[in-house]
């Protein structure tokens, strides 16, 4: 009973394979790998529906200095071709990147 209901719950479950191009109908064998266009699986005694479509939100790359706090205390935006938001950043890391490698020499 136990693993009739596991069966249902995860395995029989239509799923998202190759970042939302296309879906898959678990239910068969071998499963089903159906085009996002299509909305219900083309097998005729099948009830299973595409599966909800999920939108990645891209990820907003983030100033690379670890101790940048120009956006209201949290690390700004990069800017478009860069690591970091400002030319500041950029030579605080520079120079924690040299004073991090002299005392290295030192010791």
């Amino acid at each position: 009973m136990l693993f009739e209901n596991y069966l249902k719950e995860k395995i029989m479950k239509p799923y998202w394979k190759h970042k939302n191009k296309k879906w898959v109908c678990p239910k068969h064998i071998p499963s089903a790998i159906i085009p996002v266009t299509i909305s219900r699986c083309w097998f005729t005694n099948c009830s299973s529906v595409r599966p909800p479509i999920v939108r990645d939100t891209p990820l907003i790359p983030k100033c690379e200095w670890f101790k940048c706090d120009k956006d209201n205390g949290k690390p700004a935006l990069r800017r478009k071709t860069s690591k970091y938001c400002s030319v500041d950043c950029k030579n605080k890391n520079a120079r924690h990147a040299y004073n991090l490698r002299k005392k290295a020499k030192v010791i």
